[in-house]
Formats: structure tokens, C-alpha cells, sequence
């Protein structure tokens, strides 16, 4: 009996450790598993709707994912390899939306980048020291007022390859960069910033530091 239940609990504990037992996601720097570790911060649809309410200030903001090649593909992933001797690559995944009070086939095609949330992982062999520049961006547009309300954060960081793991970690966050508005005070203050969770996305982002627009999905 005491063999049996000392089986039970070895089997239970080693289950636990391996079940908690933190899984790599990027055994191998290449343009392909980068597109792979970024996608999974980018769980969207074509379909998507990126609904955010600030209950502090009852606001709800609306956005559309917008296939900007309208090939039913959605995010949009791009992986660009140097055919020459330098042996540089990047790899990068873009989510662009807009605002449900645009058209967007009333806009020309450079106006999908204003509002998107991007990342990009560039190698470049060459800086030997920190060949790797990780760097994460979001511009949202708030409305369609004139001057229309908008603002952009952004995160970037410079690494080797076997650095690169550590830094994708299942919260992104990044700092507000910039902010257009007449109604509110534009200045950027500590806390301010857009969190992008790993097989969820962009959760939230706060424009002051105290307030936060969630995002809800209905």
C-alpha cells in the first residue's frame, strides 16, 4: 500500500513539474520560427473587431481588422531575406484596423498603416555585439474628429540571438510614445503604455497613467 501511494505521488509530482516546466519558444533564430514566436501575440481574424471601453470616462472606441490586400489573410506576416554575403533578415507581423467611423475604401492605401499594431525582428550579422533588433509599435486612432485624436506607442530593444527568447515573454508592454488631442492634456506621463498579451493580444492601453481602456470582445 505505502509502494503504491509513494508511485502515486513521484507520478503526480512529475507531472506537475513538467506541466509548469516553461516550454522555449525559439530553440533557433530564423526568419521562420520569428514569424512563428510573433504570430502568437497576434491571435486575429478577418473578422476581428477591436471593441475598448474606458469605464472611468464611459468611452468605447470601435475598430475593424482591415485586410489590406484582400486576400482573406489576417494578420499579415512578411519575412525579407538578404540574398548577398551580409546575410541579413527580417521577420515582422502587422495588424491593421480602423476606426468604425472610416471607410477604408474611401482612403488611400498608405492610410491602413495610421492605425496597426506591428512587430519586427531584424537581424543584421554585421553588429556583431547585438546582431538582433526587436522592436514593437501601435498607432490608434481614438476618433474622427478634425483634427482627428490619435496615438502611438512604441518599444524596441537590441539583443543577441540567445537573448532573443527571454525578451518575448507573455506580456509585451510599451511605453506611449505620442498623443493627439484637444480634449485631454497630450503630455506623456509615467504609466502611460499598451499591453499585448502572448495567444490573446492587445488586452488594454491607458493614455494617463490611471485610467485604462480594456478591451471586450462582444
Amino acid at each position: 500500500m505505502k509502494t503504491k501511494l509513494f508511485l502515486f505521488c513521484l507520478i503526480g509530482t512529475f507531472a506537475l513539474m513538467t506541466s509548469c516546466t516553461p516550454k522555449p519558444e525559439l530553440n533557433e533564430v530564423t526568419p521562420k520560427t520569428c514569424v512563428v514566436a510573433l504570430s502568437k501575440y497576434f491571435p486575429y481574424s478577418t473578422d476581428e473587431k477591436f471593441i475598448f471601453v474606458n469605464e472611468s470616462l464611459n468611452h468605447r472606441i470601435e475598430a475593424k481588422a482591415y485586410d489590406a490586400y484582400k486576400q482573406g489573410i489576417y494578420p499579415q506576416t512578411i519575412v525579407e531575406a538578404d540574398q548577398g554575403e551580409e546575410g541579413e533578415w527580417s521577420s515582422s507581423v502587422h495588424a491593421y484596423m480602423f476606426n468604425t467611423q472610416i471607410n477604408p475604401d474611401s482612403l488611400s492605401w498608405t492610410h491602413y498603416w495610421v492605425e496597426r499594431i506591428s512587430a519586427w525582428i531584424y537581424n543584421t550579422p554585421s553588429e556583431s555585439v547585438a546582431p538582433i533588433w526587436l522592436v514593437w509599435g501601435m498607432s490608434f486612432r481614438l476618433s474622427m474628429r478634425k483634427p482627428q485624436e490619435y496615438f502611438t506607442a512604441y518599444w524596441d530593444v537590441h539583443c543577441k540571438p540567445s537573448e532573443l527568447a527571454s525578451l518575448l515573454t507573455d506580456t509585451i508592454t510599451l511605453s506611449i510614445q505620442s498623443i493627439e488631442s484637444p480634449d485631454m492634456d497630450t503630455t506623456i506621463v509615467e504609466g502611460s503604455c499598451v499591453h499585448i498579451v502572448r495567444d490573446k493580444g492587445i488586452v488594454d492601453f491607458s493614455l494617463d497613467g490611471k485610467t485604462f481602456w480594456r478591451r471586450v470582445k462582444e
